[in-house]
């Protein structure tokens, strides 16, 4: 018996380590889904941060099979690249397998333990380092501590890091140390997080703070107030919080939609009734719109009734299952991104702001930037081919020096031209910004109106607020300013560019390969 469970987990290491990333395989240009398993907290909430950070979603499926709504929800997205996030008994190898059948390029991030994964998901996506990192407990009631706090690790472009109760695995100590990281917070209370880890963190040289309430609830409400604080230094209203019960994992796509909407994440017990700790954090700072998550089983719906009594409007996400309830919250995610990105087009179009002047230089300018850096590419290959000639004596001096000087000009000329549509599209993106700050208060509200009822999501509790962030030119919550700049058509333009570009190399390079037999006779 022994001897096969020593088999049995040797196999499951090799088949973790033949698949943990490479960062190099990572497309982080693209439009990215990361795939993480429903069964628990710790990969979605780290995910989460990194597809704040990239632009990208998060998609939550069983561990054996997608579903069909997945399938379409995937599709629909039409991502370049599906990250599979955690090893083989999180996500098996036949869901990997379907999303491929699909016709979808997929890599897998994935570490020997739940504490692995979350250090190859901070050393892919902060790769450069970061000056701060989050501890959260990877088990058990830490669920809590770990889905509120996604909106903050965002808002902050800080990872998510795990640890044990007592203990502070060595992978994450390491990563810490990896990532430069000089302070640390630790979301939970010291039955959570023990102050032996404290310590720990403490000895290697690290700045540790913590932010923890007597209860999960509390602690929820704590990181609450440090979102709000953060999005208020940054001028940006709040109107709106998402409620989730810690049970059963329905809420784990709770913090990308905190994320998208600029929303703190308050996770409170599955009793059938709001603590008066958390009503009281609303009516503090006049929160009026939320939205719940769960089926009623999960989350009561007394919960709903106790907000209404308090006079705050209730958007519930409810579904068949688990998985369900999940996949309808990133479908939510998706119908906040559409609004915005409808909001752009939609002020333009209805309200004589002419923005499309801006957007055809910018796709203009992003297919000028792939024709000069695959030209660039070619002068390169040139010099390094003559250099190489001179080298065995194969071209004379006077010759190589003519040549060389005149590649040498080619290239910066090619740069500085380079530079100049890069400039361009910085001014085209302001002139966007500059362009929508004129619209009054009312235009905002009948675009609002415009685009929820375009969009058929009238009846939705959408936080205006990132709308009129947007129509005021304000800064936006994490990961829409990437989604405005690949709707814009920048990263569109530049990968047909490239494509279109590339195709030319091989005539190019044809006439390289005559110029070498030339200085050859």
């Amino acid at each position: 018996m022994r001897l096969k469970r020593l088999l049995l987990n040797l196999l499951i290491l090799s088949l973790i380590l033949s698949t943990t990333v490479n960062a190099a395989d990572v497309n982080k240009a693209g439009r990215l889904i990361f795939l993480v398993t429903s069964i628990d907290f710790p990969d979605a909430a780290a995910a989460s941060v990194a597809a704040a950070k990239t632009g990208g979603i998060t998609l939550v499926t069983e561990k054996d099979t997608l579903t069909s709504d997945l399938e379409k929800a995937i599709q629909d997205y039409n991502p370049d690249q599906v990250l599979v996030v955690g090893g083989p008994l999180a996500i098996s190898p036949n869901v990997e397998s379907q999303v491929n059948s699909l016709g979808y390029d997929t890599v897998r991030i994935a570490g020997e333990t739940r504490f692995d994964t979350a250090s190859e998901i901070a050393k892919t996506f902060w790769e450069d380092g970061t000056d701060k990192v989050f501890i959260v407990r990877g088990s058990g009631r830490a669920h809590a501590d770990a889905v509120s706090v996604v909106p903050q690790a965002a808002l902050e472009n800080v990872p998510i890091l795990y640890t044990e109760t007592e203990d502070l695995p060595e992978v994450t100590k390491n990563t810490i140390k990896y990532l430069k990281a000089k302070n640390v917070t630790i979301v939970g209370g010291p039955r959570a997080v023990s102050e032996g880890v404290e310590n720990e963190l403490k000895a290697i040289g690290r700045t540790v703070e913590r932010e923890y309430g007597e209860h999960a609830h509390d602690t929820s409400k704590v990181v609450a107030e440090k979102v709000l604080s953060i999005l208020k230094e940054r001028g940006l209203p709040v109107d709106h919080v998402i409620v989730a019960v810690a049970k059963d994992n329905e809420d784990l796509a709770a913090g990308q939609l905190g994320v998208e909407t600029g929303s703190p994440v308050l996770v409170i017990p599955a009793e059938g009734k709001v603590p008066e700790v958390i009503k009281g954090f609303m009516k503090d700072h006049g929160i009026d719109k939320t939205t719940v998550i769960g089926r009623e089983e999960t989350a009561p719906i007394g919960i709903d009734d106790d907000l209404r009594r308090e006079g705050i409007q209730v958007n519930r996400i409810k579904g068949r299952d688990r998985v369900d309830v999940q996949l309808k919250t990133h479908n939510q995610v998706r119908v906040v991104r559409r609004a915005v990105e409808r909001a752009i087009e939609v002020a333009g179009k209805k309200f004589d702001v002419d923005l499309n002047e801006s957007f055809e230089k910018i796709k203009r300018n992003a297919d000028e930037i792939a024709d000069k850096e695959v030209r660039m590419g070619i002068i390169k290959e040139k010099i390094e081919n003559i250099e190489e000639m001179h080298g065995r004596g194969e071209v004379p001096d006077e010759d190589y020096t003519i040549e060389k000087e005149s590649l040498d000009d080619q290239e910066r000329t090619l740069d500085d031209e380079k530079e100049v549509a890069e400039n361009e599209i910085k001014v085209e993106k302001e002139k966007i910004k500059e362009k929508v700050t004129k619209l009054t208060d009312d235009d905002e509200a009948k675009v609002l109106d415009y685009v929820k009822e375009e969009l058929g999501i009238s009846d939705v509790v959408l936080p205006e607020g990132i709308v009129r962030r947007l129509m005021k030119g304000k800064e936006l919550p994490p990961g829409i300013e990437k989604v405005i700049e690949k709707g814009i058509g920048f990263n569109k333009h530049y990968q047909e560019g490239k494509t279109k570009h590339e195709a030319l190399r091989e005539e190019k390079e044809e006439k390289i390969v005559a110029n070498i037999e030339e200085y050859k006779k």
